[in-house]
């Protein structure tokens, strides 16, 4: 885990670096784009500083044992929750994220903010595969005792030979972050008395699913 840490952490701190080395040098130089520069390398260090927030946390829920505040929430409150987070990822005021919600009255016992974490990597991941212009659709159902919560992303799919290895800590497709997001995604949902993973996958539609027990129904 240490050598992970390290290696993730490599990653921010470059364009951090080189950020504040060109700045020093227009500054020394009397660049006359000075304050262009210090607008645009701003925004760098911030991002980059965001994304070495995103490890520590990453690791620290990984490592850590979950504090938990479990209480009875309504299905579509969840859903309301996504809706919020992800209103502004769109154009002209329209979101990529569309909320389909099929479990009225439905409650379910979990820790509201942990699930919100669920929500946020796996819409996130979906919006990435989606690419710019794709949208994502997260919906509720009822199936027998559990409330099912689907993702499906306009993405390529995954292929095959690594659908096995999706909720496995460390594992990633991707040339950044910590391959933690999925694995603490899994944690989250059993530890909640779930279970998650790929219903399906292929050009154009992927789905991810949880499912969470249903404390009360009306």
């Amino acid at each position: 885990m240490a050598r992970q840490v390290a290696h993730e952490i490599k990653n921010p701190l470059t364009p951090m670096r080189m950020s504040a080395q060109l700045l020093l040098k227009a500054h020394r130089d009397g660049d006359a784009r000075l304050g262009e520069l210090i607008e645009r390398t701003g925004r760098t260090v911030l991002d980059q500083a965001d994304a070495l927030a995103r490890i520590a946390a990453d690791f620290r829920r990984f490592a850590g044992p979950p504090e938990r505040d479990q209480q009875s929430v309504l299905v579509d409150d969840l859903l309301a929750d996504v809706a919020s987070d992800f209103a502004s990822i769109g154009n002209e005021g329209s979101s990529r994220v569309e909320i389909e919600a099929h479990s009225a009255g439905i409650r379910v016992m979990v820790d509201r903010m942990e699930m919100r974490r669920v929500f946020m990597n796996l819409v996130q991941n979906a919006l990435e595969a989606s690419g710019e212009t794709g949208r994502v659709v997260v919906r509720s159902k009822i199936q027998d005792i559990w409330v099912r919560f689907e993702v499906q992303d306009q993405g390529s799919g995954v292929p095959e030979e690594v659908r096995a290895h999706l909720f496995e800590p460390y594992f990633t497709t991707r040339s950044s972050g910590t391959g933690l997001g999925l694995a603490i995604c899994r944690r989250s949902v059993e530890g909640h008395g779930g279970r998650i993973g790929l219903l399906s996958s292929k050009p154009g539609v992927t789905v991810f699913y949880f499912d969470l027990p249903i404390s009360e129904q009306r």
